[in-house]
C-alpha cells in the first residue's frame, strides 16, 4: 500500500511491543548454519589451489556487482526507525571509526551524510589529525611524528590526484567495509554460502569498492609496485 501511495516501503523487521517476562534486556539473533569460515582454509588452498581461489574470487565479484546494481544519493549509512523505515541519514560508520570512539577520539558526527567525495575524505584525514591530537601514545618520537604529519600534509594536497571528476558526486553504492576471511563462510570448494557482521556496510564512493587487499595473502604495506601489485589487480 505504502509502495502504491509513493511512499517507500517498510521493512518487516521491526520492534513490537508486548509483555516481556524476562526482566531484563534481550535481543535475538540468528546463526550461520552451512559452510565455515574461509580462515579456517585460506592457509591450505589460498595459493596452492587456483580452482578455489577462481571460485571464491568470483562469488565476490558476484555480491559486489550486485551491491552496485543499486545507486544511492549520499555518502551515510542507512537506518530503521521505529516504524521500520529504512533511510540513509547516518553518518558512515566502520569499524575503524568506532574503535576511534572507545578510545576516546572524536570521528564523524552522528547525522553528516556526504553529497561528494572531497569532503568525505578530508573528514577521514581529519581522523587522524584527531587522534594524534586525542591518543596520548599515537607518536612515539620524533621521527615519527614527522612522519605522521608529512604523510596527512602529503595526502592533503595530492588529494586532487586520486578523486575522479567523473564519480566525485555519484554514484555512491553499498560496500562491505568489514569483509575479511573469517567474516566469510564457505562451502568445501569455497562457494561463498554466508556474509556476517554486515553491521559495518554503509554507502561510499564508488571508487572505494575495491577487491580487499588480503586476497592476495599479503599485508597492505607489501603490496607495492611489481609482483604483489599485479596479484592484487588481477584478483
Amino acid at each position: 500500500m505504502r509502495s502504491w501511495l509513493g511512499y517507500p516501503k517498510a521493512c518487516p523487521y521491526i520492534g513490537t511491543r508486548g509483555k516481556n517476562v524476562l526482566k531484563t534486556g534481550y535481543i535475538i539473533i540468528s546463526f550461520v548454519t552451512g559452510g565455515q569460515m574461509l580462515s579456517n582454509t585460506w592457509g591450505d588452498y589460498l595459493l596452492s589451489d587456483k580452482t578455489r581461489r577462481e571460485t571464491l574470487f568470483g562469488d565476490l565479484a558476484k555480491i559486489m556487482l550486485s551491491l552496485n546494481r543499486v545507486k544511492l544519493p549520499r555518502i551515510g549509512s542507512l537506518t530503521s526507525d521505529d516504524n521500520g523505515l529504512i533511510e540513509l541519514k547516518n553518518r558512515p560508520l566502520i569499524l575503524r571509526h568506532q574503535t576511534f570512539e572507545n578510545e576516546g577520539i572524536p570521528t564523524i558526527p552522528r547525522n553528516s551524510t556526504y553529497h561528494s567525495v572531497e569532503p568525505y575524505v578530508l573528514d577521514l584525514l581529519q581522523l587522524h589529525d584527531n587522534r594524534i591530537h586525542y591518543q596520548a601514545n599515537a607518536i612515539h618520537n620524533l621521527k615519527d611524528g614527522q612522519e605522521q604529519f608529512a604523510a596527512l600534509t602529503m595526502m592533503r594536497g595530492l588529494l586532487p590526484q586520486f578523486i575522479s571528476r567523473q564519480y566525485r558526486d555519484v554514484p555512491f553504492v553499498l560496500t562491505l567495509t568489514d569483509l575479511h576471511a573469517s567474516n566469510i563462510f564457505v562451502d568445501e570448494n569455497w562457494h561463498i554460502t554466508s556474509l556476517i557482521d554486515l553491521e559495518w556496510a554503509c554507502c561510499s564512493p564508488i571508487e572505494l569498492q575495491t577487491p580487499p587487499y588480503w586476497l592476495t595473502g599479503r599485508p597492505i604495506d607489501d603490496i607495492e609496485h611489481g609482483e604483489h601489485l599485479d596479484a592484487f589487480q588481477k584478483s
